[in-house]
């Protein structure tokens, strides 16, 4: 159960990937339970009959009380019910009503909160090693970094990776594009961008960032641009551009 979109839609799209014996699951939405009887039926038909429960929420307990409190009750009957926040800040009350020790909870917590497909298939293969009898190997979550060169075959990227594939002498084009897309394995129309432009005759590099106010990530965008020696820049970070504290500031060198 997640409150983000952007959370049910990268697990919605790595759960396409799970192997064939991967125990059953259901994908969900608390903004679509919301008064008591919707909660009532879900918990019927489906909650009651899990073995294992994962909710984040954005907002805390306040934002779901009264399925929360059902999903306490499914706890105190044998299920396991991880409650994580739906956000980057700690929600201990919301932890605490976990049936899991907390380090376990939180681990859980991280590896939605970083994002991304590495930590989405990760997050899967945790939850049925550690509760559903399973033996898939699983790693730590694994941060996402606040600016990065995107790659669709790579997991961590660098303008080494582009450069090997590029056209000499070809113009350069960076292409800058919200960090939350990686989250989310939403990437599919960068990469289809990408190759547009490369059937074009031009050299692509797609940066995820989290935000162009954020003094260390442009400095990071403005050091790969004069290292790839960039002809032209797409952003499509409208939001992340001004700065109503410097209004006549202006990104790049």
């Amino acid at each position: 159960l997640c409150t983000c979109d952007t959370q049910l839609s990268l697990l919605a799209e790595m759960a396409r990937q799970l192997p064939a014996d991967y125990p059953s699951l259901r994908l969900a939405s608390p903004a679509q339970l919301s008064n008591h009887a919707s909660v009532d039926l879900y918990t019927e038909q489906v909650l009651q009959h899990a073995k294992v429960i994962l909710i984040s929420v954005h907002g805390g307990v306040s934002y779901w009380r009264y399925g929360i409190e059902r999903l306490v009750e499914l706890g105190e009957r044998g299920v396991q019910v991880i409650m994580v926040p739906g956000c980057d800040n700690p929600d201990p009350e919301l932890l605490a009503l976990s049936t899991v020790p907390a380090a376990d909870a939180e681990r859980l917590w991280q590896f939605l909160r970083q994002g991304g497909a590495v930590n989405a298939q990760q997050l899967f293969n945790c939850i049925a090693s550690q509760w559903l009898q399973r033996a898939y190997p699983w790693l730590a979550p694994q941060a996402l970094p606040r600016v990065g060169v995107y790659h669709p075959q790579q997991t961590t990227a660098s303008l080494a990776d582009w450069q090997a594939s590029w056209q000499i002498g070809a113009p350069v084009v960076a292409l800058l594009f919200y960090r939350t897309q990686v989250q989310a394995a939403n990437t599919g129309f960068i990469d289809v961008f990408c190759q547009r432009l490369q059937a074009q005759g031009l050299n692509p590099l797609p940066i995820a960032l989290a935000s162009l106010k954020e003094a260390a990530c442009l400095a990071q965008v403005e050091d790969w641009l004069d290292e790839a020696r960039c002809t032209l820049i797409i952003n499509t970070t409208a939001f992340a551009l001004s700065n109503p504290e410097a209004p006549s500031a202006r990104p790049f060198r």
